[in-house]
């Protein structure tokens, strides 16, 4: 499978929220392929730049119907529900008819452009310390949610944490990256700035 990116567009939602996106087309060579999705790989390298002196957390999420979940569904966690490595947190909210399993794994922001996942904190080094509490925060914010909306949650959690960011990638017939942050205006800057060559590498992560 072959895929091309259409030329990247960057708006501004909000004072917090901006959106990275741009077309998406595959094409197959085999028959039998399966999608891979995939974000430009240059998207990772301007997020790098900026969030040089943060540190990332890897999110991830498994949601269930209710009457899917019981004890060994609590007892795998998100880690064994999705057959991970266990990470530093995890939780379980209920979203309306849903149970949504999450978990918080600490990485590097020089590992985004080979991460896996689909959506990440970013937190300054000198708050570092105040993952646990930033990260139970979160978990309270998705559980007043009648639907799960991990957007919602982020953009909550920033305006109480002014100086932590979010990022979250979807890719369909777009490639979205959100950027939930304090600093949409010099994040956008950058992307405008940002320079790649008329091949696009694709990066392949796990979506939300």
């Amino acid at each position: 499978m072959i895929i091309n990116f259409g030329n990247t567009v960057v708006n501004t939602l909000s004072e917090q929220l901006l959106r990275i996106s741009c077309d998406v087309l595959f094409v197959f060579e085999h028959t039998d392929e399966e999608i891979d999705f995939a974000t430009p790989a240059y998207w990772d390298e301007v997020i790098q730049s900026f969030f040089t002196s943060y540190s990332m957390y890897e999110i991830y999420k498994e949601a269930r119907w209710r009457n899917n979940c019981n004890r060994v569904t609590d007892y795998k966690q998100v880690w064994g529900l999705l057959d991970l490595a266990k990470g530093e947190f995890s939780g379980r909210v209920e979203c309306g008819e849903k149970v949504v399993y999450l978990g918080l794994s600490k990485s590097s922001i020089q590992q985004l452009n080979t991460s896996k996942a689909g959506a990440y904190l970013l937190i300054p080094t000198e708050h570092e310390a105040e993952i646990e509490e930033i990260w139970n925060y979160f978990l309270t914010l998705c559980s007043e949610q009648k639907q799960w909306n991990i957007l919602n949650g982020f953009c909550g959690l920033v305006k109480y944490y002014p100086y932590v960011a979010a990022l979250f990638y979807k890719c369909a017939e777009e490639a979205v990256l959100a950027i939930v942050s304090n600093s949409t205006d010099a994040i956008k800057e950058k992307f405008e700035k940002a320079s790649h060559s008329a091949i696009i590498t694709p990066h392949f992560r796990r979506l939300l």
